[in-house]
């Protein structure tokens, strides 16, 4: 039988702290608005998010000082991820008609008159026909 490790919680049931068979710790904290803040595990590494008014999280910073970047469009929806590094990756909603990677490579979808897929164009060129 496999144990589970023992849980805190808080007053609003989130998870505070948690701590493996071998004792090791991690801990988590919480905003005012009961949004995860922190996390610091055993090995004293944090993870770290901020959130914008609506509750997204805008930024994530892991224990190396890491820090990604996230945008969200007028109803929330998740449209870019920016890795330290400056490398964006892009999503859209909808009929996808395409998916960009970080080093710009493209893979590009088409449709015909009732939105059923046709073809997908590759990253490396090589086009794919549905019949």
């Amino acid at each position: 039988m496999v144990q589970k490790p023992p849980m805190a919680y808080d007053a609003l049931g989130n998870l505070v702290g948690e701590t493996d068979p071998l004792g090791n710790q991690t801990r988590f904290v919480y905003t005012v608005e009961n949004l995860l803040e922190q996390v610091t595990y055993a090995n004293g590494a944090t993870q770290s998010l901020t959130y914008d008014l609506a509750g997204n999280v805008i930024s994530e910073t892991d224990g190396e000082g890491n820090t990604k970047q996230y945008q969200y469009d007028r109803v929330n929806r998740l449209i870019a991820v920016i890795d330290e590094a400056g490398n964006k990756t892009s999503y859209g909603y909808g009929t996808k008609l395409s998916m960009t990677y970080p080093d710009g490579r493209v893979v590009s979808y088409t449709y015909d008159s009732m939105n059923r897929m046709t073809s997908v164009t590759g990253l490396d060129g090589e086009v794919f026909t549905k019949s």
